[in-house]
């Protein structure tokens, strides 16, 4: 049943994953309520998927969506 599934590559994958989103800090750049901090947010993230995506299994199509998501979702916050 589990080569079936492909259960554990697909495990792998996720924890993978999960290592390259972990300590993004998303939830500061929605949250800061100073326009100053959005710079050295946007400066945190943008390193932290330069140097994650180099050790990382996760898609660039991926990692693309993500920022695009990232943008609309700082421009609703400023918009607010």
């Amino acid at each position: 049943f589990e080569q079936d599934t492909q259960l554990e590559q697909t495990i792998t994958k996720v924890k993978s994953y999960n290592i390259f989103l972990k300590d993004l800090p998303i939830i500061q750049l929605t949250t800061t309520k100073n326009i100053n901090n959005i710079n050295t947010i946007i400066k945190k993230i943008f390193d932290h998927l330069k140097t994650k995506i180099k050790n990382s299994s996760y898609p660039f199509s991926r990692t693309y969506n993500l920022i695009e998501i990232l943008s609309k979702d700082l421009n609703n916050h400023l918009l607010d």
